[in-house]
């Protein structure tokens, strides 16, 4: 019996399931199936269902058994016009056709790796024949596995069972014998050759085959198909059949198939590996990381590992390690992996080759480089200078390397040795660049390749997203320029790049590049850009935390600017010195350096390092608490900026402004300075920006009260530091997530953060973080009641603060410590740091921190059961401009347990449920608390009358 197509179509057509279907007629799914496929006939009773159930006749739904011999009229009205002299046709064969030309599976490979998705994609698409012949065609790479596709596919069984007919194969190849295809296709299907009129002429065989096939559902296989008419002498067969063409070639593909055409790609590095463990697995499992290396020397190319696999077995069948180390340090070589071969049998050869050649890489592709014209064979080994798949590369460059026509681009994609990647790119795969790069012998293209890339980054050194894209072959240029000893395009390379490396967060490749620019100058007296080198050294160095080495980079650069007379490098340095010395906490000092790197600065009138001296004057000048001089300087920066239009720098000067704004107290404008800076640094993707931006974006959050809020942005920037691994700013956002958590009463969670915080901050030296982890250690501690561990943690961090001299931090330490005394009630002592926090508080206008020294002095005048004295200073604290609702709510917090303390219970209640709704919405550590609180009240009266 043949598959009942009828039936099907029509359940098809309705959208149904073969489930919908048995659910319907009171079966199950797998009975349908079996009616659909062939394999059985419905019992009177289910045919009388279908036909109610679909509303056709039993003829209609292919449920009328036929003889097999004999065709139903309207089939057989519907075969195709021969010539009337032309009726060579035998008795048709019940028996279906398995043409024995198709090559037998691979005993050993066994089921292909990484191709089950592909296979069912190609299985579908070959199966649906409802409005006609399917037409299908894969396409891709000399090696990658298409034969093996449509050898897999002829093998298949549910193909099989779909084509009940029989299944046909022609592979052909470079030098096709069509006629002999046809011939043989002929015999299975009882042509009788002496009626042809000649059997000669394969358009004789072919319409015989055609009349022969007519109604039957055959599966015709075209494989390694070179000339689009090749394929087409062997398109023939009825409505019921399915073509099946395989081609390195994609306009061949196309033209056969059009929308039906399918790329075949190598494998993924996990499926290249287990088709390697496949073959040699000994190798695998004792060299995993040589073998990963090998699917990727090779690109995942299914054939290419086959060979390679196969080598290593006979290699390592012993398991000795000098000889399977022998063989991998054979295969690390390109030219030694395109000559693995292997022989085939008579039966067996490859359709590309000749009958004696062995199959290897190098064979395979030599032939379709023979095929090529002489451009094209250049301008392919010209190509193989870039770096290969993944990696692409513009028309414009491919041009320029090359130093040939447009028309050679062409020739090669045609010929399926070069790929498209978009646009005005190409890609070359692994194999073809390593077969061509072993044929280059023009050094010539080398340079081109170098000249092109370094006058590249130079025209766009701040066009990012552009050098992203050229990332892989800049790379390669400045390799080529060091290695090949092209010292000028080198040293212009290397300064070209570094706003790109820099921008991108790349410092360790940055510092390698810096570091052998750094000794080429020197060797060849270029002291100029030995500066810039060491001044780029010491940037790296001071992202890293490494201040020290930093400043000694600094120094050395300075000393050479000084020598050139360089003022325009010495107020770079001088500024970057100042920075330092920020960092450190030597803020007389570093203001020192910038006002001498401001001097410099006026007197080149370079306005953008004028604009960054001003800055950084700004923010020294706040470490100080001189905020009125401190602004003074930051809005004369921004004003620079957007005169300049330069983004980065604005992204940079919105920043610092929005910071320094934020520790004035005033979270409104900050914010809305530090988003503005955000979508600055987005726009050119400056990750090392990003980090920071988005790091004092949590903070204001933070201060408001928004802690779920504050802790995604602060996790965003976790991310972005650790990708560039910018362990400064990575120590302040551990011990800000370790501050939200605390907030939020998540103590377990905090520890982590404010541990690896405090041990980051403590390995490079950052006072300032090193102090903010102690305090938020010794507020954990507080909060579990270790009052002990808490008092420690803020006299170390005191102590700290105090060697600094910094203000912000010594209110801080003053704030954990009075907090710690109520808690232990030595409230004297407690009074003591208040007073003095208070005082230095007020004297440099921090109303957060005045916030929370207020808050403190409340509970401990609550404590002491001075009501009246505690409303003033919770009062005070809803006097203070933009404090947040988190300070709010705190203070109302405050008055509803001044409220109790006198009586007045209504009052309580009220203020006591605001805050504590607030707490709750911000997960706030003082939820539970207030809750607890306010349960243990007692009612008031109205709550009492309410009640009653």
């Amino acid at each position: 019996m043949k598959p009942n197509q009828r039936l099907r179509r029509e359940r098809e057509l309705r959208g149904w399931s073969q489930s919908r279907v048995a659910q319907e007629l009171g079966t199950d799914p797998a009975t349908v199936s079996r009616w659909e496929r062939g394999l059985s006939f419905p019992y009177p009773f289910f045919r009388e269902r279908l036909c109610e159930l679909f509303g056709k006749n039993a003829e209609e739904l292919g449920l009328v058994q036929e003889t097999p011999t004999t065709l139903p009229v309207e089939e057989s009205l519907a075969l195709p016009a021969i010539d009337s002299e032309l009726s060579p046709v035998l008795p048709i064969s019940p028996d279906p056709i398995l043409d024995p030309t198709i090559p037998l599976l691979s005993a050993i490979d066994g089921s292909l790796i990484g191709r089950d998705d592909l296979l069912q994609h190609i299985r579908d698409q070959l199966s649906d024949t409802t409005r006609g012949p399917a037409f299908v065609a894969l396409n891709g790479l000399p090696g990658v596995g298409k034969t093996s596709l449509a050898v897999a596919l002829a093998h298949d069984p549910s193909l099989q069972q779909t084509f009940s007919d029989g299944i046909l194969w022609a592979g052909l190849g470079p030098h096709p014998e069509v006629l002999e295809h046809l011939s043989r296709w002929g015999t299975f299907l009882h042509v009788d050759e002496a009626s042809l009129p000649n059997k000669e002429s394969c358009e004789s065989w072919a319409q015989a085959i055609r009349f022969a096939i007519g109604q039957r559902h055959i599966l015709i296989v075209i494989d390694d198909v070179w000339q689009i008419e090749d394929a087409l002498s062997c398109q023939i067969g009825g409505p019921n059949c399915a073509f099946l063409l395989t081609t390195r070639f994609p306009h061949i593909a196309l033209h056969f198939a059009a929308g039906n055409t399918t790329p075949v790609h190598e494998l993924a590095e996990n499926d290249g590996l287990a088709l390697l463990a496949r073959l040699a697995p000994h190798v695998v499992q004792d060299e995993t990381e040589s073998a990963l290396e090998l699917v990727r020397s090779v690109g995942g190319l299914p054939l290419a590992l086959t060979l390679i696999g196969k080598y290593l077995r006979i290699q390592s069948y012993g398991r000795q390690p000098r000889r399977i180390n022998a063989a991998l340090t054979r295969l690390r070589d390109a030219r030694e992996r395109l000559q693995i071969s292997e022989p085939r049998s008579l039966i067996d050869r490859h359709t590309s080759l000749t009958p004696e050649s062995r199959v290897s890489l190098q064979a395979i592709i030599e032939v379709s480089d023979a095929l090529l014209d002489l451009p094209a064979r250049t301008g392919l080994r010209a190509l193989s200078v870039f770096p290969a798949k993944p990696n692409s590369f513009s028309e414009e460059a491919a041009l320029a390397v090359m130093a040939l026509s447009q028309e050679v681009l062409d020739t090669l994609s045609d010929a399926g040795l070069l790929e498209s990647n978009g646009p005005n790119r190409y890609t070359l795969h692994q194999t073809i660049a390593d077969y061509a790069r072993v044929l280059l012998e023009d050094s010539e293209v080398y340079m081109r390749f170098v000249q092109y890339f370094i006058s590249y980054l130079e025209e766009h050194t701040q066009d990012y997203s552009l050098l992203d894209q050229e990332s892989r072959n800049t790379h390669i240029a400045l390799e080529l320029a060091h290695t090949r000893q092209m010292h000028d395009a080198f040293l212009r390379g290397i300064k070209a790049s570094s706003p790109y490396l820099f921008v991108r967060g790349r410092y360790s490749e940055a510092e390698k590049y810096f570091s052998t620019a750094l000794e080429l100058a020197l060797s060849l007296q270029r002291l100029s850009d030995a500066t810039v080198f060491l001044r780029d050294l010491g940037r790296i160095a001071h992202t890293r935390g490494n201040y020290l080495q930093a400043e000694t980079y600094y120094q050395r650069g300075l000393q050479l600017a000084h020598q050139q007379q360089d003022e325009l490098a010495i107020s770079r340095l001088l500024t970057h010195l100042g920075t330092i010395m920020h960092r450190r906490g030597l803020f007389s000092e570093a203001i020192a350096y910038l006002e001498d790197g401001m001097l410099h600065a006026r007197h080149t009138n370079d306005q953008e390092q004028l604009s960054y001296i001003l800055l950084g004057l700004a923010h020294a000048h706040g470490s100080l608490d001189h905020y009125k001089q401190a602004e003074e300087y930051a809005w004369e920066s921004l004003e620079i900026a957007h005169s300049l239009g330069n983004g980065e720098h604005l992204a940079d000067v919105l920043h610092r402004l929005g910071t320094l704004i934020y520790e004035r107290g005033d979270y409104e404008q900050a914010l809305g300075l530090l988003f503005e800076s955000l979508d600055q640094a987005s726009l050119i993707a400056h990750r090392e920006k990003m980090c920071h931006i988005l790091n004092n974006i949590g903070c204001v959050l933070g201060e408001l009260g928004d802690f779920p809020q504050a802790e995604r942005y602060f996790q965003e920037a976790q991310e972005l530091a650790q990708q560039i691994n910018a362990q400064e700013i990575l120590c302040n956002i551990l011990g800000n997530l370790g501050y939200v958590a605390n907030e939020c009463g998540e103590y377990e969670k905090a520890e982590p953060f404010l541990r690896e915080g405090l041990a980051l901050a403590s390995k490079i030296g950052h006072s300032v973080s090193i102090c903010e982890c102690l305090e938020s250690l010794g507020t954990l501690a507080r909060n579990r009641h270790d009052y002990t561990q808490a008092e420690k943690y803020y006299q170390e961090g005191l102590v700290r603060a105090r060697m600094m001299n910094n203000k912000r931090v010594i209110i801080n330490m003053l704030t954990g410590l009075s907090a710690t005394m109520i808690a232990c009630m030595r409230y004297t002592d407690a009074e003591g740091y208040l007073e003095e926090g208070l005082a230095l508080a007020r004297d440099i206008h921090r109303p957060r921190q005045l916030c929370n020294l207020l808050y403190e002095y409340g509970k401990l005048e609550d404590c002491r059961q001075q009501p009246q004295r505690a409303r003033v200073y919770f009062q005070e604290m809803l006097t203070m401009p933009a404090i947040g609702e988190e300070v709010m709510a705190r203070a109302r917090y405050g008055l509803a347990h001044t409220a109790a303390l006198e009586g007045d219970y209504a009052t309580a209640h009220q203020l006591g449920n605001i805050s504590a709704t607030f707490f709750a919405q911000q997960h706030h550590r003082l939820s539970k608390e207030a809750r607890l609180w306010l349960d243990s009240l007692p009612l008031s009266q109205e709550e009492k009358a309410s009640e009653y």
